[in-house]
């Protein structure tokens, strides 16, 4: 009976299937075989059957792949997934062991238990749920260091940072000439939503408003409202009770 010693077993998987043109889905895993008497066999070519499961024992095949292996002293080294690529999906559960088999011999025992290398903790951050990759806390930053949001777009330059309204959930940042311009979705667990445009001093430069206490949608611009939609189907400009559907009212000539 052939016998294994695991040297090294290191993994390079892809967060998400957006990287997968990218990064390979392999795994890399060096040993050395043995014979029944603790000697390594043979220089030779051996064909080797290797199985990732969801349990150190019984369980269910999760990932395949049969390999031919050549042996120097009984030193192998081979990249899992080449032939059939290892998929990120296998690892959203921890528990993952790989099996071992050279015919005529059964599978080796025990199997080896799947762990992390030193820079995929960093991937720990984030969870995958299928096609999904999420963080559930914290916020991401996309070209920024510190976010200030929960999804922060930042721009290219040192203008300095805007100030951001109580509530802003996302902002897109983009310089021009020399002042920040930014837009913000901020939302609340009243049913309102905003949509802020503006720069560092001012975030109401242009705001498209929506308020489910109200039922009613409405754009504004230097911090005023000049339109408004209503559930009825009625617009006002001027108003916010139109109650036409096309009603203009003029602050400086009513009778117009």
């Amino acid at each position: 009976m052939k016998r294994i010693m695991i040297l090294l077993m290191a993994g390079f998987l892809y967060l998400s299937q957006m990287a997968a043109g990218a990064v390979p889905q392999l795994l890399n895993f060096q040993g050395v075989l043995r014979d029944g008497s603790g000697d390594p066999v043979s220089d030779s070519t051996y064909s080797v059957t290797f199985r990732i499961y969801d349990a150190a024992a019984a369980g269910s095949i999760l990932w395949s792949e049969v390999r031919s292996v050549a042996t120097t002293d009984g030193l192998f080294t081979v990249q899992l997934g080449s032939i059939t690529p290892v998929p990120d999906s296998l690892f959203f559960d921890t528990t993952r062991y790989l099996g071992i088999t050279i015919p005529p011999d059964p599978e080796m025992t025990p199997r080896q238990r799947l762990t992390s290398t030193g820079y995929s903790f960093v991937s720990s951050q984030w969870t995958s749920n299928g096609s999904n990759l999420y963080r559930e806390s914290g916020s991401v930053g996309l070209g920024i260091t510190a976010p200030a949001v929960r999804l922060h777009a930042g721009a290219i330059g040192s203008e300095g940072t805007p100030t951001f309204i109580a509530g802003t959930q996302i902002v897109a940042q983009a310089t021009n000439p020399g002042t920040w311009a930014h837009m913000a979705i901020i939302a609340s667990s009243f049913g309102r939503a905003r949509l802020n445009f503006g720069d560092a001093s001012n975030d109401d430069q242009g705001m498209v408003s929506y308020d489910n206490n109200v039922d009613a949608m409405w754009f504004s611009t230097a911090n005023s409202e000049k339109l408004r939609i209503t559930s009825a189907g009625n617009v006002g400009i001027g108003t916010n009770a139109p109650s036409s559907q096309l009603q203009v009212n003029d602050p400086f000539n009513l009778s117009n």
